[in-house]
């Protein structure tokens, strides 16, 4: 008797919430996700803008100072490129292109402060190389 009463109780105690619980389409649905912004929307217009603004800076600044004897490009990539103009406009059109391409992979991805934060943290170093090369340019050793 001990045990039909204990099975009579555990079968109420596992049975009794999926009788209470009601069926399916009671339960609210998930949130709809969060539709991705496009690729060109404002914030990456002014990503691409403000790296392609400082990139142009920095091989300009560049170009006027290797013009100056004594003055060497810092950049080990950039330094067999940039003896010449037709090789700055290479590396600064590569340049672009990998970082626009980087946030377009990064935007398909779903990286999407990844897409966001490398454009600008790159136009901020190139912003600050060409105020560096001009400062070098208007201070001759």
């Amino acid at each position: 008797m001990k045990v039909r009463f204990a099975c009579l109780i555990f079968a109420v105690l596992i049975w009794a919430p999926l009788a209470f619980a009601g069926d399916d389409s009671e339960q609210p649905s998930a949130p709809e996700p969060k539709p991705a912004h496009r690729f060109l929307d404002l914030k990456n217009s002014l990503a691409i803008s403000s790296f392609a603004v400082t990139l142009t800076g920095d091989s300009l600044s560049t170009q006027k100072g290797l013009a100056r004897p004594g003055y060497t490009e810092i950049n080990p990539v950039a330094r067999p490129f940039v003896r010449s103009r037709a090789g700055a406009v290479i590396y600064s059109t590569g340049s672009f292109g990998l970082v626009t391409g980087g946030m377009y992979l990064a935007h398909k991805t779903g990286h999407h402060k990844l897409e966001r934060i490398v454009p600008f943290g790159l136009a901020a170093w190139e912003g600050f190389m060409t105020v560096r090369n001009y400062y070098v340019i208007s201070h001759p050793r």
